[in-house]
């Protein structure tokens, strides 16, 4: 299947973002006279690690002006015309920190590090890395404006998830179905998959599938996540074609990290159920470079192969018998017995340009592919198509000339999904001009 979506016409979205950078030049020639007067102020909310804080409110003392930082912990708020300005950071799990800035300040991006100490005599108690990810997750589900769940790759990777489905199901209100034992689809609300809208970067992803629109996630590995938000009630700003709910699957940035960023994992697992072997690896790169790192690039990949051996006994249940005489009984009986070998490989990659505060253009790309390789010995009765003795209850039958079918199947299916957006972010003034041009490709 194929799709190609633009939020305006690609004639269009040139245009803008044509227009958008001209006054993203002009902005930046004028930026040392204009930073001083227009009374607001840019700056970005890290951790002691530099790693970026997203979901974190920043307010203005003695006003009523608050914003909330985005994915890579950067904010712009608007703040009266004065000498100095207090600036407070809440960040769940972490102490309260402010910050004042004087004018002459106003005219550089402000960097804010919130700390995780405590003062003398305070018991403390934190859950590592795992109470990291959860704050993170909690801060951005508090400032959302609407009904939102949200897990972040530092959650995702504590557990043994091998795709997008399964680290779903820990979502509240979110099922999974699943195939071979790993999960495919999902089940917002407990509606049809069919009933959820899944985006890549906000770029919608069509199924692999033609006979559903439900897609498949099992498709896309979980390590090249770096958020996964699902939405439970629509904003004007989505696509309102999702009845249950809508999953925005977020790829990471080289600005989710002050500079040079590396990282990595591999690691391998026994199956004692069929005396099998999975193998898992990923890794990402991510640098910021330009006089104030303006400039970022990041790519990221991840390589997994599943091996499994499962069994399993299926019964087509009906009515057997003479009329006035009929029982509740098993038609058909199989024995299946599989040998499975799935393999996935992903890449994501962006290039991101942030000339001034407010202004960003980008283009991201995501690549995934899925290998099931499947060998299944099955084993048939039929005996719906035997003659049925009598004596037969509502616990126990017994037939003679039925019928016994083997069947040995061997079959290879690769699914891939592509998406790629381009665009660019104004801020003007309280307001925001976005514009997208993206192309998703299922097979």
């Amino acid at each position: 299947m194929l799709t190609f979506r633009t939020r305006a016409s690609l004639g269009a979205s040139l245009l803008m973002l044509v227009a958008m950078a001209l006054s993203t030049q002009a902005h930046a020639e004028n930026r040392a006279d204009e930073a001083v007067s227009r009374a607001s102020i840019n700056g970005t909310v890290y951790d002691e690690s530099g790693n970026a804080l997203p979901g974190a409110r920043v307010s203005v003392a003695n006003a009523a002006n608050e914003t909330t930082t985005d994915l890579q912990g950067m904010f712009s708020i608007f703040v009266p015309e004065s000498d100095k300005v207090e600036l407070t950071i809440d960040y769940l799990g972490r102490p309260q920190t402010t910050r004042v800035i004087s004018r002459t300040d106003r005219t550089q991006p402000i960097r804010i590090t919130m700390a995780n100490d405590a003062s003398e005599g305070d018991i403390v108690v934190t859950g590592g890395a795992l109470f990291d990810s959860t704050a993170r997750a909690l801060n951005q589900q508090r400032q959302a404006d609407n009904t939102v769940t949200v897990l972040s790759a530092d959650a995702i990777g504590r557990f043994p998830d091998p795709n997008i489905a399964e680290a779903l199901q820990r979502v509240p209100g979110v099922g999974i179905e699943r195939d071979q034992g790993e999960g495919r689809y999902i089940n917002v609300r407990g509606g049809p998959a069919e009933f959820s809208a899944i985006t890549i970067d906000g770029v919608s992803i069509v199924s692999v599938d033609p006979a559903t629109r439900a897609v498949n996630l099992d498709t896309i590995p979980s390590d090249i996540v770096a958020n996964l938000e699902v939405t439970k009630s629509l904003v004007p700003s989505q696509d309102a074609d999702s009845i249950s709910g809508a999953v925005n699957i977020s790829t990471r940035s080289a600005f989710d990290r002050a500079g040079f960023a590396m990282s990595g994992m591999a690691g391998m697992s026994y199956n004692q159920y069929g005396n099998t072997n999975d193998y898992r690896a990923s890794g990402a790169v991510s640098n910021r470079f330009g006089s104030d790192g303006q400039f970022g690039a990041i790519m990221a990949g991840s390589f997994s192969v599943t091996n499994r051996r499962p069994e399993n006994v299926e019964n087509t249940w009906g009515l057997i018998g003479t009329p006035g005489n009929q029982r509740f009984g098993v038609t058909e009986t199989l024995f299946k017995d599989y040998e499975t070998k799935r393999e996935r490989i992903a890449a994501s990659g962006a290039l991101e340009w942030r000339p001034v505060d407010g202004h960003r253009f980008f283009v991201r790309g995501t690549y995934a592919r899925f290998t099931d390789d499947e060998y299944r010995d099955q084993l048939g009765i039929t005996w719906s198509d035997g003659t049925l003795r009598p004596g037969y209850t509502d616990t126990s039958a017994t037939y003679t000339n039925t019928r016994l079918q083997k069947q040995i199947r061997h079959r290879i299916q690769q699914n891939e999904i592509w998406s790629v957006v381009a665009g660019g972010e104004n801020q003007l003034g309280v307001g925001k001009v976005r514009c997208l041009t993206s192309y998703s490709r299922s097979d």
